[in-house]
């Protein structure tokens, strides 16, 4: 952890938001997972607005190596792309990764996602809620201890999550699998998110068959009569894998909704349909092989009532 790192830490502790920061999490290619207790001395809680007593101090890492392939979530998401430039430095890119990580946390908890809370950010340094407890982190879902009946309820609660997530907060994770899913209190919570897209995003389509893929994959090793990549896929957006114009009138209509916007300015699509097929046909793009018997009338899992 850099100087400058360190003294955003100490700043937060000095103004009572955190009182202790114990200790690494997790390590990983982008960022530092540290564990921290909130001060319940903080002058600027509210009985509504108490702040969670554990909290994860993600850092995100200032190393350009670390973000080369990830300025195109950045670039194309209209939300953000005005404040990407040729001349923006890798600091910057770092900060504009963070805060679009905050954005869309709070965008999943305005639609009752089960996600961390934000609780601060500072620069590349967000502070959320703790998923885990007493200084013990949730197992990500990968590594959860999970018998049948665990299985299929946490399969169910994915697959809602996932078009819920679609749904109502515009949004595709673009890098969901059993690798950014942790397990607490059998409960699926959602981390990770600062790469999640708009449908409007040039290859949502595509980042959205991906996830699908990979949760088919991971629960088809657990459970019998899984959805296909393609099924789950229809369930969650309403439309097939392969149904091109279906796709093309999606992406020009999926703009912000009011309610759901995260920064001002001019609500543009950034959508570019046809140079993303040119892809497709090129070779460029790889498209997953999808028989067209996969394309059949999904029934909606049936997923139990959250538990308070």
């Amino acid at each position: 952890m850099d100087e400058h790192t360190r003294l955003l830490i100490y700043k937060l502790i000095n103004k009572q938001l955190l009182e202790r920061v114990d200790g690494v999490v997790s390590i990983g290619k982008e960022a530092v997972v540290l564990h921290a207790e909130t001060d319940p001395c903080c002058p600027d809680t509210t009985p509504d607005t108490a702040l969670p007593k554990e909290c994860a101090i993600k850092v995100f890492k200032t190393v350009l190596s670390e973000f080369k392939d990830r300025d195109k979530y950045i670039k194309d998401d209209r939300r953000f792309k005005d404040r990407m430039g040729k001349q923006t430095t890798t600091r910057k890119i770092v900060h504009l990764w963070a805060e679009k990580e905050m954005a869309n946390l709070s965008r999943m908890q305005k639609v009752g996602l089960r996600c961390p809370q934000v609780v601060k950010l500072k620069n590349h340094v967000l502070i959320m809620s703790f998923i885990g407890e007493n200084n013990v982190p949730a197992p990500k879902l990968k590594d959860a201890d999970l018998d049948e009946d665990d299985a299929k309820r946490a399969y169910k609660e994915v697959i809602e999550s996932m078009r819920t997530l679609y749904q109502n907060a515009n949004l595709i994770h673009a890098d969901l699998s059993e690798y950014n899913i942790l397990y607490h209190n059998k409960h699926c919570y959602f981390i990770d998110v600062s790469q999640a897209v708009e449908p409007c995003h040039e290859n949502a389509f595509f980042f959205l068959m991906r996830d699908c893929e990979n949760i088919s994959k991971f629960f088809s090793k657990l459970l019998p009569d899984v959805m296909t990549g393609a099924q789950i896929f229809r369930y969650v957006s309403d439309v097939d894998f392969g149904d091109r114009m279906k796709w093309l009138e999606i992406a020009s209509s999926k703009k912000m909704k009011p309610h759901l916007m995260d920064r001002p300015g001019k609500d543009q699509s950034t959508y570019n349909f046809e140079s993303v097929w040119e892809k497709v046909a090129s070779g460029e793009l790889k498209v997953p092989e999808v028989p067209d018997k996969t394309f059949v009338e999904v029934q909606p899992p049936v997923v139990d009532p959250p538990q308070s």
